[in-house]
């Protein structure tokens, strides 16, 4: 078993990218236009759930801007679909990619930004490559005024490796001195770094809402005091929503977390979904690649429980596992028991992997027996389960409203009944036979087994 996560590495970015993996080409495009008409000094938020995507939008749009600067040169923007608006656009920004999780344990988010940029900006192209020495002279000040420790200009090993330790040479600065130093250092490590008035540099924050908070909520208030800069504009890929808890919690009950990041974010904007048509063609979500009903119920939960596409990907490994293998037996004998084995499987087993997932309490309240609305409503809609109603119909039911001496097929009861004879048994073995189906409290361990990939058939090669 392996996991189906496409990790943002340089070649599944750009592979992404020429094919329009899922759709986001188009809203990558307008960004970068939206992005090449900012006045800086700006600040810039992309909203959106963990697991949406953002990491890969983002990394898209620096690759995308890179394009239109001619720091890439393996491709060209003509390769890439739906960015025709681009074709024509010269862009001026470089662009640096900051993981702020990845680096929340820094001494200090200024210096920690400031060694990405120059790691980041040399790696860019060959003209960037031979950044004077004076820009890391300034990032060793820079470093004494912040940790208190100068740093040797010729050892950068020591400086990109750990500042914290062995703090030499402490100075005693009066603190408003010590803050108006800083900002005119900073300042001088852009004019040096980026030299011409009219070359600009777009940095993207990434997992911010990932970091410890202390570490947050300083890289936003450093950024804020220390980077304003008509030169540089400041992207952050975050989940609004936990940023909000994250900085409330820090300072405590009544605190106005919105109002906060309203100081910081001169824009909010939230990123569009992905076009699933896409998604399932990637991921291979279709008839033409696995069984129909597993693809039109993986589809159908998707959309029901409103998944991310980390969260797809993770769903829909787990349900291939655990329901391949069952249709992939060739020794299926559809006498009752076994009609209501295979339809139990199709309408429970991909719904309890998505329920687990989605909420955990409810998962436990339904196997229990307590709780079956959702599930009802979910699969009296689905439509394949239409296939099975000829089986499920007692000779004394009809579908026809006008057949006389016989009780009209309801068939959210005739769930209710099946549901309730597996999940809910108090202890006792029941069962429940209607139509060409037999059905029985013994399947219920069968049913949670392979929802939870513990099943004999389950395929983990």
């Amino acid at each position: 078993m392996q996991s189906l996560d496409l990790q943002p590495t340089k070649d599944n970015l750009e592979k992404t990218l020429k094919v329009d993996a899922i759709g986001r080409n188009k809203d990558i495009a307008i960004f970068v236009n939206l992005l090449c008409n900012i006045k800086a000094p700006f600040s810039v938020a992309i909203n959106g759930n963990w697991g949406s995507g953002k990491t890969f939008f983002i990394k898209q749009t620096s690759i995308v801007l890179d394009l239109l600067s001619k720091n890439n040169s393996e491709l060209n923007i003509e390769d890439i679909p739906n960015m025709q608006s681009l074709q024509k656009k010269k862009n001026e920004f470089s662009s640096i990619y900051y993981d702020a999780w990845k680096n929340d344990n820094d001494c200090d988010p200024i210096l920690s930004i400031l060694f990405t940029i120059c790691h980041e900006y040399k790696k860019q192209s060959p003209r960037n490559r031979d950044i004077k020495k004076g820009v890391m002279n300034i990032v060793s000040e820079v470093a004494d005024l912040t940790v208190g420790k100068y740093v040797d200009v010729n050892d950068i090993k020591e400086i990109e490796e750990n500042v914290e330790k062995d703090i030499i040479g402490k100075k005693i600065i009066d603190p408003i001195e010590k803050q108006k130093k800083l900002f005119n250092k900073i300042k001088n490590f852009f004019n040096n770094l980026l030299g011409k008035k009219d070359e600009k540099l777009i940095v993207f924050i990434d997992e911010l809402d990932r970091c410890k908070p202390s570490y947050a909520i300083n890289l936003m208030e450093r950024i804020k005091h220390y980077f304003s800069d008509s030169r540089i504009i400041f992207v952050f890929s975050v989940n609004i929503d936990q940023l909000k808890h994250m900085i409330q919690k820090s300072y405590g009950v009544g605190f106005d977390g919105e109002a906060y990041l309203d100081r910081f974010f001169n824009l909010n904007l939230s990123l569009p979904k992905p076009k699933m048509d896409a998604v399932y063609s990637l991921m291979k979500i279709k008839d033409e690649d696995i069984n129909p009903w597993i693809a039109e119920s993986s589809q159908r939960l998707i959309r029901h429980f409103d998944f991310s596409l980390r969260e797809i990907t993770r769903f829909y490994l787990q349900v291939k596992v655990g329901m391949d293998g069952y249709f992939s037996q060739s020794d299926h004998i559809y006498f009752p028991e076994e009609n209501a084995r295979l339809f139990s499987f199709i309408v429970f087993v991909p719904y309890l992997i998505g329920l687990r997932m989605r909420d955990i309490n409810k998962y436990n309240k339904f196997v229990a027996g307590k709780e079956c609305k959702d599930w009802i409503s979910y699969t009296s809609n689905f439509d394949r389960v239409y296939e099975w109603l000829p089986i499920l119909n007692r000779d004394e039911e009809t579908f026809d409203s006008n057949e006389k001496n016989k009780k009209i097929f309801d068939k959210e009861e005739k769930l209710r009944k099946i549901y309730l004879t597996i999940f809910y048994s108090e202890g006792k073995e029941s069962e429940f036979r209607t139509g060409q189906m037999h059905f029985s409290s013994r399947q219920r361990s069968e049913i949670i087994h392979t929802a939870s990939l513990l099943s004999d058939w389950i395929k983990l090669e």
